[in-house]
């Protein structure tokens, strides 16, 4: 019989691909125009989770990192052809500090340490994409960062073993997609009103 976290655990995956479905279709229709560094580092974010998860024992509760690492590194290729062309020089600054926090935490082997620095690389990667979709805010698909929201809740309750470095990272992935689908909400509404 099927234990309840690997219903979680399932549940969190098939959401999580879900969501990239109408995604990757409005990137392929020109309407979502994806930022390259953003997904770069957030592939790399996903694949450094998913090994942290694995040594932790996260169990089911870490599939979703496998399957998102994958969907990233699927869109990261797409931008380079389909996304946002403006890079920024802050852009370029989220880009080397993201890396350089990935060295740190290569250097650290900290489990814990490697959360932190995780969450403090995913801000980092949200930043272009707060900033580009505060000049387009019509060119992200909010569903993809509403599913990512729900596919990282449901697959807290997916882990096998409720350590902070397991579940410290998922929960503030759940945090920032809703501060981001929050953001796109407000401009959205904004921009309507202006154009009124």
């Amino acid at each position: 019989m099927t234990d309840y976290k690997e219903i979680f655990g399932y549940a969190s995956i098939v959401v999580a691909a879900v969501g990239y479905i109408p995604y990757i279709k409005d990137i392929l229709a020109h309407k979502t125009k994806p930022h390259a560094f953003s997904w770069f580092i957030w592939f790399s974010t996903e694949s450094i989770a998913f090994a942290v998860q694995v040594v932790a024992q996260g169990g089911s509760g870490s599939w979703v990192h496998l399957v998102q690492l994958i969907l990233c590194l699927l869109v990261f290729a797409l931008a380079l052809r389909y996304g946002h062309p403006d890079i920024t020089r802050s852009d370029w600054i989220a880009l080397s500090l993201g890396l350089l926090a990935i060295l740190l935490w290569l250097f650290t082997k900290q489990p814990l340490s490697a959360v932190v620095c995780l969450i403090v690389i995913d801000i980092m990667a949200f930043a272009p994409t707060f900033r580009k979709s505060y000049q387009f805010p019509r060119q992200e698909t909010a569903v993809l960062y509403t599913t990512s929201a729900a596919s990282y809740a449901l697959a807290l309750f997916a882990l096998e073993q409720y350590q902070i470095v397991n579940w410290l990272y998922q929960a503030v992935l759940v945090g920032l997609n809703i501060a981001f689908i929050s953001w796109l909400f407000i401009l959205r509404r904004r921009r309507t009103r202006i154009a009124l």
